[in-house]
């Protein structure tokens, strides 16, 4: 619509100017004619009529006329001054349309390249979003395989605990089992030196019954001491072994009660300091050495109070001596 302005616009102009330049003609030839009463064929006028695109466009490209018989004219005078103003203004036109043509087309061009970046800058984003997606959901995947792996292996931890503590309380009974058998071994061995005193006291004439009873005498000091020494060394072994298995106990004990604090505990070991009621109840515990670490000391300490009751011996003497007072290397594993 705008285009056909332009264009309605631009055909006035020469329509005005052609009807100026006819009348001008007209004017200029009544007033140069001489004045005579002869009678003068006056030429044609020249007739002036405003033109459309399509006209202008039949005139610079006339088609093929059909035949016909064409009554001559009388010349019109600066008829092909005219013509070449038309033809002149007629490709001015065409050429202004032409460039019109070719700036629209560059511009539908730069729209298109334009769309055609926004749609791979939209599929850029796109693809960057899924590839920041999918790598997200990679990690969450390592994050949970390394926690799975870390409940194995604590799993693993705790049953290879609970299976050396196994074999230790198996081995222990072994052991007493043992030292049940060389103890019914040195009763027999008793019993039958007492039998033979007995038989040599009967068939030694009475002059070498002092002798024998003095050997019987000596023997038996030397069975007493070797007893009394395999007892104090069964009694000492019975001790370590009970201590041992009271102490794994209370480790134990604290270790199922401990609340691991946030942070990298790896590696920290800690003095617990006890002091313990023969009933196995907690009287109070603290920190004897630091792990350097202030909230793993804490940790462990309260780890220890949780702890209802401890397993202590029964023995008096050896609770006294070793677990009223007792140090315990906190190191969870």
């Amino acid at each position: 619509m705008a285009r056909e302005k332009i264009n309605s616009g631009s055909y006035i102009a020469p329509a005005l100017f052609s009807v100026a330049l006819h009348t001008a003609v007209v004017v200029l030839t009544f007033l140069s004619w001489p004045a005579t009463t002869e009678s003068v064929a006056i030429p044609p006028h020249i007739q002036a009529r405003i033109i459309d695109q399509a006209s202008l466009q039949q005139i610079i490209e006339p088609k093929e006329p059909e035949p016909k018989v064409i009554k001559p004219e009388p010349p019109k005078p600066e008829s092909k001054i005219e013509e070449n103003k038309r033809r002149e203004e007629a490709k001015r036109l065409e050429e202004e349309r032409k460039a019109e043509q070719v700036e629209l087309e560059k511009e539908r061009q730069r729209k298109v390249e334009e769309e055609r970046k926004q749609a791979e800058a939209i599929a850029l984003k796109k693809q960057e979003e899924e590839r920041k997606k999918e790598e997200r959901k990679k990690q969450e995947q390592q994050r949970k395989e390394a926690e799975r792996k870390e409940k194995e292996r604590k799993r693993l931890e705790q049953e290879r605990k609970k299976k050396e503590e196994q074999e230790r309380i198996a081995e222990q009974r072994r052991k007493e089992e043992q030292k049940r058998q060389e103890e019914e071994k040195r009763k027999a061995l008793e019993k039958r030196l007492r039998e033979e005193r007995e038989k040599a006291r009967q068939e030694k004439v009475k002059q070498e019954e002092l002798a024998l009873q003095q050997q019987a005498l000596e023997l038996e000091r030397a069975l007493l001491a070797e007893a009394e020494a395999e007892a104090r060394a069964e009694q000492r072994q019975r001790d370590l072994t009970e201590l041992e298995q009271h102490q794994a106990l209370i480790k134990l004990a604290i270790e199922n009660n401990w609340l691991k604090p946030p942070g990298n505990n790896v590696g920290l070991e800690a003095h617990l300091a006890l002091n313990l009621l023969p009933t196995g109840e907690l009287l109070a515990a603290k920190i004897e050495r630091s792990s350097g670490n202030q909230a793993f000391d804490r940790s462990a300490v309260n780890a220890a109070y949780a702890v209802k009751r401890y397993s202590v011996p029964k023995n008096s003497r050896l609770f006294n001596d070793n677990f009223r007072n007792i140090t315990i290397k906190f190191k969870p594993q």
